[in-house]
């Protein structure tokens, strides 16, 4: 990247940035400055024996006297609540931002860079209830030069004699091979692949029709090396998923354009992605050593110098899953993997500005803080209100609503999405939420005993009946 350009987008880091944190600091200290008076307890170094009496059980005593002394209190506002508007407001701003950047910036390289030949590797494992439809929708996307690479690995299901027909039609390319794993796939069709510009689509997604085109259009400038896609989920069938949709609105999709404009891209995402397949190359290849290895090889390509871009309007609906027991196996995943990747990226982690000032940190503040603060600040809310602070505690949750669902409207509003997603903001703050603390925490247990693996949930096919429900 040139001096100048490079000048320009560190300015604008730390405009964006100090913009986001003091909007947060203004939000905190209001609302700090109105529950302060509700939730303070007496504090005092002498025994007590609560407003109960001795009557109080030992546990609920000693957590109150506790939390009577002015450190805990500190910790519960300062650290809990600094932690949760830095995890929520601070990315908004960078959010709206980036809405009207990415538009220019896409407008700038639109068109100049003609229509290079394009390599889509669908790696598949036993999927013969999505694959045809996933092979129809790409077969149908509105981009000229482009090849279709399904590798099918080692599926012991029908996903080879359902791909066969469009392989002997030579409207896809089939590669068999022994079964690998989903790294091995895609270093296998990457590299049979004939583009310079590579892109990977899960077999359970759907991409929209203009959506190749705007990930290549950005492709024009030579120090961008990948574009991630925005990942929708499509079958919104039920509670779970419909969660799960505002989960990637929020904390997903938001993030990502937050991060776009800190070039601090973690994950392209294999839903749907793009990189060049020099920059591959450079960095080595897809890597088994983790059970992410989308986010593994982004934060190579970061670490490159070279720009990772978000396109919020390349967008692939995805099949998510739809019961608890899946969800749960396919978040161990991706929060294990994503600490997997921290410690594998570890070394020297300081000298690579933006990912490592902003992108690694925020990656072990959410595996190994905020799940840790959250969950034990649900715990000290549950002993004020039971030591007769409830009207505080009241008072603390219709705040922290509040803004909840301004977060939420917000980011709907960004991302173009269903506004009545709304209306599931206090089940995902109350309920989603903190099952997702306990999933991390779980999963850091899984590292430690060494018994973290690849897993995927459930698929139902069926997607393109289910979009939009």
């Amino acid at each position: 990247m040139n001096p100048l350009r490079l000048r320009r987008r560190n300015l604008l880091i730390y405009v964006t940035a100090l913009a986001s944190y003091g909007l947060t600091a203004v939000l905190f200290y209001g609302i700090y400055s109105i529950l302060e008076p509700q939730l303070s307890l007496p504090v005092s170094s002498q025994p007590v024996e609560g407003p109960a009496g001795p009557s109080m059980p030992n546990y609920l005593l000693f957590l109150y006297a506790a939390f009577r002394s002015g450190p805990a209190l500190i910790y519960f506002f300062s650290l809990f609540l600094i932690l949760v508007f830095l995890n929520e407001v601070s990315y908004i701003l960078l959010g709206v931002l980036h809405k009207h950047v990415a538009r220019g910036r896409l407008e700038s390289v639109k068109n100049r860079l003609g229509v290079p030949l394009m390599s889509i590797i669908v790696p598949a494992y036993n999927e013969e209830k999505v694959i045809e439809q996933a092979i129809r929708t790409l077969l149908e996307v509105d981009y000229a030069r482009k090849e279709i690479i399904v590798v099918n690995d080692g599926s012991v299901d029908r996903t080879r004699e359902v791909v066969e027909p469009y392989a002997e039609r030579r409207l896809v390319r089939l590669i068999n091979r022994p079964n690998g794993g989903k790294a091995v796939a895609l270093n296998t069709g990457i590299a049979a692949a004939n583009g310079e510009i590579i892109v990977t689509v899960d077999a359970d997604s759907l991409v929209e029709r203009g959506s190749l085109k705007r990930l290549v259009a950005h492709f024009h400038d030579p120090d961008v090396a990948a574009v991630a896609g925005n990942v929708k989920v499509g079958n919104r069938v039920n509670l779970i998923t419909r969660l799960q949709a505002l989960e990637y609105i929020r904390e997903i999709n938001l993030r990502r354009r937050a991060f776009d404009l800190l070039n601090t891209v973690y994950v392209v995402p294999g839903a749907i992605g793009s990189f060049r397949k020099s920059v591959y190359r450079g960095v080595g290849s897809y890597d088994k050593d983790t059970v992410t290895e989308d986010m593994d090889a982004t934060i190579k390509f970061v670490k490159t110098g070279h720009l990772v871009l978000y396109e919020a309007d390349a967008i692939a609906h995805t099949e998510a899953p739809e019961n608890l027991r899946d969800w749960f196996r396919q978040r161990m995943r991706w929060f294990g993997g994503s600490m997997q990747v921290v410690l594998k990226h570890h070394i020297a982690w300081w000298r690579h500005g933006a990912l490592s000032l902003v992108g690694l940190p925020y990656l072990m503040l959410s595996m190994l803080f905020v799940p840790v603060v959250e969950l034990t600040a649900l715990a000290v809310g549950v002993v004020y209100a039971a030591v007769g602070l409830g009207a505080g505690i009241a008072l603390a949750f219709l705040a922290a609503m509040g803004v909840e669902l301004v977060c939420s409207i917000i980011s709907i509003f960004i991302d173009n999405e269903d506004p009545r997603l709304v209306l599931y903001t206090p089940a995902y703050v109350l309920l989603y939420r903190y099952l997702s603390d306990i999933v991390r925490m779980r999963s850091l247990y899984n590292i430690y005993r060494g018994k973290l693996g690849w897993t995927r949930p459930e698929r139902y096919g069926a997607l393109p009946q289910k979009i939009g429900s």
